[in-house]
């Protein structure tokens, strides 16, 4: 008897343990047949294009836009059209995982109508255009994304993939309310009051958030600090190596160019060195000054009563510091008002600032790990507008 009571127990058992080996195989054939669908039925898909790739996906149509229907996979809408995309996250039981294929303009001229940027999202996905009058639709937007959510090892995490044209130059996006130049292919993650990351797989790209600027080369990624409505809420973290092993299943098989992952670069001084960018020596940084000069429209002898030292001062590199970046930011502090810095370059960087009556603009070129040269321009109100000039040089103990 007792046997008998057992056995429903060990059948019940076997089920659900063959139930389980039955949605683990049906992960890997739901993004192959997910991906087969979308790369099938969105060849036709033309600039400023969404495609319905693979269920489930719902497009909300933008004020006063004409009525279209995106219910299907080969469905295609005008990007103009649409507020925005909602994506379903990858679903073993009801073998569903959203894709979508869609094309932009971006900065693209109008004379390039077959180059476009491709973007690729998949899984638990939301994107909202935000382009403004200036942009083209989509090269702005806010987006969020699951994270750490795939299923099985062929399976990506929810994001978007986003690959620009070849020999067309930096593309300029605007994601959660950070520039981004790409001349490459990068995965783009998001969450709300977490963090957006950019890991560039191939190529090149920058990534500018609350005045600062960073290179992120192939093999990297960087973090920018998100609020709860999706907004930048801090300057990026990185240069960093990226997770090459969670980003292997990416859907590379729909991007137009073909490109192999990057591997990760091995640390973050790497991740520097393979932008082209110095890594300054760590510790105080003494500053030389040159001869101030004075513009038109100084008053006589301005040069001789300002001593050129008050333009710009000695700062301190962390022990870590990947960059410059960590100790503008504390000199730059000591200006009132607006203030930014950018890095046009990977060795240059440039504070303009706000001061009593004028402005200032700084211009740092790291020529090693230990010496930059610069230029400082300040122009006051003395009687009228007044620029003053002076070089200078740093150095590391």
């Amino acid at each position: 008897m007792k046997a008998l009571r057992y056995l429903p127990f060990q059948v019940l058992l076997l089920m659900c343990i063959s139930v389980s080996v039955v949605y683990a195989a049906d992960c890997p054939s739901i993004v192959k047949n997910a991906l087969d669908a979308t790369s099938e039925a969105c060849g036709t898909t033309g600039r400023n294009q969404a495609c319905y790739g693979n269920v489930n996906l719902i497009a909300e149509a933008a004020a006063d836009a004409p009525a279209f229907s995106f219910t299907q996979p080969g469905d295609l809408v005008e990007i103009a059209g649409v507020k925005n995309f909602v994506l379903s996250p990858l679903d073993t039981a009801n073998d569903t995982w959203g894709v979508a294929l869609i094309k932009i303009q971006a900065n693209l001229p109008e004379t390039l109508p077959g180059q476009n940027v491709t973007l690729i999202l998949f899984g638990d996905v939301e994107i909202t255009n935000a382009a403004v009058e200036e942009q083209t639709p989509l090269q702005a937007f806010y987006f969020k994304s699951g994270l750490n959510d795939a299923p099985c090892e062929q399976a990506p995490s929810s994001g978007i993939l986003i690959q620009t044209p070849e020999g067309q130059g930096r593309i300029e996006l605007t994601v959660d309310d950070v520039e981004i130049t790409l001349g490459s292919s990068a995965y783009f993650q998001a969450q709300p009051d977490g963090e957006l990351v950019i890991s560039v797989v191939e190529g090149e790209g920058t990534v500018t958030a609350d005045g600062v600027t960073v290179t992120v080369p192939a093999g990297s990624r960087a973090r920018v600090p998100l609020d709860a409505n999706l907004s930048a809420a801090g300057a990026p973290i990185g240069p960093e190596p990226y997770d090459g092993a969670a980003l292997a299943a990416l859907p590379l098989s729909l991007l137009p160019e073909t490109i192999t992952i990057a591997p990760a670069v091995e640390s973050t001084a790497d991740a520097g060195s393979a932008s082209g960018a110095i890594i300054p020596q760590a510790g105080l940084w003494d500053v030389e000054t040159g001869t101030l000069e004075a513009g038109a429209g100084c008053p006589p002898g301005v040069e001789q009563v300002l001593e050129p030292n008050i333009l710009v001062f000695p700062f301190y590199v962390n022990v870590g510091d990947t960059s410059l970046m960590n100790a503008l930011s504390v000199f730059m502090a000591a200006f009132q008002g607006d203030n930014t810095i950018t890095q046009p370059d990977p060795n240059t960087y440039v504070i303009d600032a706000t001061i009593q009556n004028g402005t200032i603009h700084q211009e740092y070129h790291l020529l090693s790990e230990s010496r930059l040269e610069g230029q400082v321009v300040m122009t006051v109100d003395i009687r009228g507008s007044c620029t003053l000039t002076s070089t200078f040089t740093m150095q590391s103990p």
